[in-house]
């Protein structure tokens, strides 16, 4: 199953970068919460204390429409539908994922001056995903939109791309593994998120995890909630059942106590959809 590629014309839109100027215009939110860790506007990025995620998804969010303000303003939002369809701003390149100018410095920081194309490329498609099951669980959109499919990929010489795309093969259109594997969990009509944001922890502290599960089909969903805690193999934390109404939303909560052996853990929620094994997925340290 891949993630659907929705091409459309808006003919009432907000043109991309302008407020709504007529009564049935959408909203056009572009959220980029790590544009505020680019040389555009902070040169000098440095790891927040608790990891980026947790910084701007701690708590529910109303986007704006550029440059990770929050919030759009009242007159707007009570009278347009909301579509956020630009938003993460870490690109990278299809030539051996590197990143353009635009997204350098977060890469830098947060995966490593040294690091692999493939732990770059682990990146976007874990952080992409994260900030989409966060939008689409917050329930206060129209509708949110992958950015972006098809896009100039162009390294060096007179023109250098800004916002590449995710295919690795144009020809055959094939897109980065990782990244269809996580974002077509992330979009899946019936979907997971992990409402834990930190990207560490104390050792053998124990923590109240928040799940939540959506449900975008006019079916009722019932099934099973998991949580695995994962490292060097899966452990089962708990499941529970759970049921969904059409187009609604349903939390489950679970107590977990965190390993004391220092390393590196992955927290996944899973939950089955037709056929398929749908994971929020939080990648954390003790």
């Amino acid at each position: 199953m891949l993630f659907v590629i929705l091409i459309f014309q808006i003919a009432h839109g907000t043109g991309g970068w302008t407020e709504p100027s007529a009564t049935q215009d959408i909203y056009e939110a572009h959220p980029y919460f790590y544009v505020v860790y680019t040389p555009y506007v902070n040169s000098r990025f440095t790891r927040p204390e608790k990891g980026p995620l947790w910084e701007w998804m701690n708590k529910p969010q109303i986007p704006d429409w550029y440059s990770g303000k929050v919030g759009v303003p009242i007159k707007y939002y009570d009278k347009h539908p909301i579509l956020v369809n630009e938003y993460s701003w870490t690109w990278l390149f299809r030539q051996n994922a590197i990143p353009p100018f635009t997204s350098k410095l977060i890469y830098d920081v947060m995966v490593g001056k040294n690091s692999s194309a493939q732990q770059r490329r682990y990146f976007r498609a874990y952080e992409l995903a994260a900030e989409t099951e966060y939008w689409r669980s917050n329930r206060k959109l129209a509708g949110v939109m992958f950015f972006n499919m098809l896009e100039t990929s162009r390294l060096g010489g007179s023109v250098t791309a800004t916002a590449p795309d995710d295919m690795i093969d144009v020809q055959n259109v094939v897109f980065e593994s990782m990244l269809v594997k996580r974002m077509t969990d992330a979009l899946s009509p019936v979907g997971i998120m992990i409402d834990r944001w930190e990207d560490h922890f104390k050792a053998g502290e124990e923590i109240t995890c928040n799940l939540y599960a959506i449900n975008d089909t006019y079916e009722k969903w019932t099934g099973t909630i998991e949580l695995i805690l994962e490292s060097n193999k899966e452990s089962m934390v708990d499941k529970k059942y759970c049921s969904i109404e059409p187009v609604g939303k349903t939390g489950v909560n679970f107590k977990i106590k965190l390993p004391v052996e220092k390393g590196k853990y992955k927290l996944k929620a899973r939950l089955k959809f037709k056929d398929h094994t749908i994971e929020s997925i939080r990648d954390f340290e003790i």
